[in-house]
């Protein structure tokens, strides 16, 4: 069949074929770097006959996915994904009024789009761009077209799935949605009546178990700058495990941080995914300064070497969870000399009474654990 079989309608007047490039006999094609300069117009085509589950839409999340009616998405809309900006409801009320059936699936992260026209072949997307402007202006992304029926029936086959495991949203829903859009940083969402039975955990949610194997208390700093890609890293990381990038949200919600291992003082530590940092955070000049604060352990989650800096540098990306305890590093010292144990801030501490004894400045976190 191929993708050249794929036609658009009158003002999509290029087709498929010749925007694509595709040959007759040519079923899949990869799109890269700024994918929706193509995928927009091609979804405008095909408004009202497209089945999508996109994890996270923007602001411009309508613009970059202007779907019409006769049109289906699930996002992520649960009462994290939409406090922490994740997911703009507004988007969503915006294709409500257009006809658009909406879902909202807590674990979603998906980006997948089934084009089905009525006079024409199937084909499907599969990338890795949320709907947001940020997806659209800002970061390289790449996705598979395909016309392949096996993919297509496979997609389908997600799709219905994915709808069956999620909840359909109302106008109550999205007005509720509305109101803790953005609120990860106040008081609001802690008193929503939004109520959403495959939420992944509030403030008063707070994870199983997390055992705590080595812990570092390390000095860092507060300017530090990323690069484009550690950035994209984090923000998909984020998005991934819901969690807002910093540490100012309510207490028991997620927060997600990074750093390169020139911020340790002296020789670079090299930590290991899965290795806990209590970061003390100062200026450059002043990061051992008894009242800087200590943030809650974070645990390693993704590590990249950047191999394109001079020099080289590796970044990690941490995973924490936020305390209403806020201890100082004059706190941190008085804990360990009542123990009689040196701190070291390039130490990785694996004794068990020690990494009680650090635990015990978060006394709420009571899902962290010493491992052994």
């Amino acid at each position: 069949m191929g993708l050249g079989a794929v036609k658009a309608p009158d003002q999509y007047v290029e087709g498929v074929n010749a925007k694509n490039g595709l040959g007759a006999e040519r079923t899949t094609r990869l799109l890269s770097g700024s994918i929706w300069d193509e995928l927009t117009p091609l979804v405008k085509s095909f408004q009202n006959h497209i089945s999508a589950a996109i994890a996270f839409v923007g602001t411009q999340g309508a613009q970059t996915l202007p779907l019409g009616r006769g049109s289906s998405i699930v996002v992520n809309a649960s009462k994290n994904a939409v406090a922490s900006g994740s997911t703009d409801p507004n988007t969503l009320l915006a294709w409500s009024k257009k006809g658009v059936v909406l879902y909202s699936h807590s674990k979603l992260h998906a980006k997948v789009l089934l084009f089905e026209p009525d006079r024409q072949d199937a084909f499907v997307v599969v990338g890795s761009g949320n709907a947001s402007g940020a997806s659209a202006t800002t970061w390289s992304e790449a996705a598979l077209m395909t016309d392949s029926l096996e993919s297509i029936d496979e997609t389908r086959d997600y799709l219905v799935a994915v709808k069956s495991d999620a909840k359909k949203l109302t106008q109550s829903d999205l007005a509720a949605l509305i109101d803790i859009y953005g609120t990860k940083r106040n008081d609001k969402v802690a008193n929503t009546d939004y109520e959403d039975d495959d939420d992944d955990g509030g403030p008063d949610a707070l994870p199983p178990t997390e055992k705590v194997y080595q812990l570092f208390p390390a000095l860092m700093s507060y300017d530090d700058t990323l690069s484009a890609e550690a950035e994209h890293i984090a923000e998909e990381l984020a998005a991934k495990h819901v969690a807002a990038i910093d540490e100012s949200g309510l207490p028991g919600e997620k927060f997600l941080y990074t750093f390169h291992d020139e911020l340790f003082d002296g020789e670079s530590a090299r930590l290991d995914e899965g290795v806990h940092v209590a970061a003390i955070m100062g200026s450059r000049k002043s990061r051992a300064h008894p009242s800087n604060e200590v943030y809650p352990p974070a645990r390693v989650i993704h590590r990249f070497i950047d191999k394109n800096a001079s020099p080289q540098r590796a970044y990690y990306f941490l995973l924490g969870h936020n305390s209403a305890h806020e201890p100082i590093l004059e706190d941190l010292r008085e804990i360990f000399t009542k123990i009689g144990v040196t701190l070291d801030h390039q130490s990785g501490y694996t004794r068990p009474h020690v990494l009680a004894a650090i635990l015990s400045l978060w006394p709420d976190l009571t899902h962290l654990r010493t491992g052994f």
